[in-house]
């Protein structure tokens, strides 16, 4: 049997372009996500400087941090809102990266890394579920009705299980939360049932972490480095 010349030719270019194709869509992807992460981390460093810049009033001694607190409760805070804050360190996945640094309340935290992040990207489907129980838990801490505690067992726990989902569900993935949910009802039926699971996961480790907040008193004995504070 013949083979047609240019069917052989035609066969050959696509033995070397597609190939060559694949491995360059592979190269885009590992650029793309290395970009995405070079914002998240971009993002993440302004927002902690940002944060840093609100709070300049960083009391030197436990004494001094003490008598700033009683002059807060009789009407005049000299530390403009600032306080302790118990936070999250870095922006990797990771859950034992938490300490007490000074900075202004929960509620401002959560929306200035918010705003820095989607001044540089548009979040994934999954981010979005974390900006919004971050923004739950900071209201409920800054009101009192949560401790700092419960905010990071909450918020460690409704990551973690997040992040199980994002490996079940390709929807979390996308980088458009509306075109997701609009996408078909299957869809939307996902998203409302991992916005459940998510709220319960927080709320179990809310109720959990209770007794143990409850028991461990806030830090007193806080040595102070800028604006990190290392308390016991």
């Amino acid at each position: 049997m013949k083979v047609n010349p240019f069917v052989a030719s035609t066969l050959s270019l696509c033995l070397i372009v597609l190939p060559a194709c694949s491995a360059s869509r592979a190269r885009d992807e590992v650029n793309r996500r290395w970009t995405e992460l070079d914002s998240n981390n971009a993002a993440w460093e302004a927002a902690r400087m940002k944060l840093s810049s609100m709070c300049p009033n960083v009391p030197k001694t436990a004494a001094e941090y003490q008598k700033g607190i009683q002059i807060r409760s009789a009407g005049n805070d000299p530390f403009r809102g600032c306080d302790l804050r118990l936070i999250k360190l870095t922006n990797g996945p990771t859950f034992d990266d938490w300490d007490w640094v000074w900075f202004p309340n929960y509620t401002t935290i959560v929306a200035v890394h918010e705003e820095e992040l989607r001044s540089r990207l548009k979040p994934k489907v999954y981010e979005e579920y974390i900006i919004g129980l971050s923004r739950h838990l900071a209201k409920r801490v800054d009101s009192g009705d949560i401790s700092p505690e419960q905010f990071m067992h909450a918020f460690n726990e409704g990551w973690k299980w997040l992040y199980g989902k994002t490996e079940e569900e390709q929807l979390l993935l996308q980088s458009n939360l509306q075109s997701a949910e609009q996408s078909d009802a299957a869809a939307w039926n996902t998203l409302s049932s991992i916005a459940t699971g998510l709220a319960t996961v927080a709320t179990v480790a809310i109720i959990a972490s209770a007794a143990v907040s409850a028991s461990r008193p806030a830090p007193t004995n806080c040595y102070i480095y800028g604006n990190y504070v290392q308390c016991n």
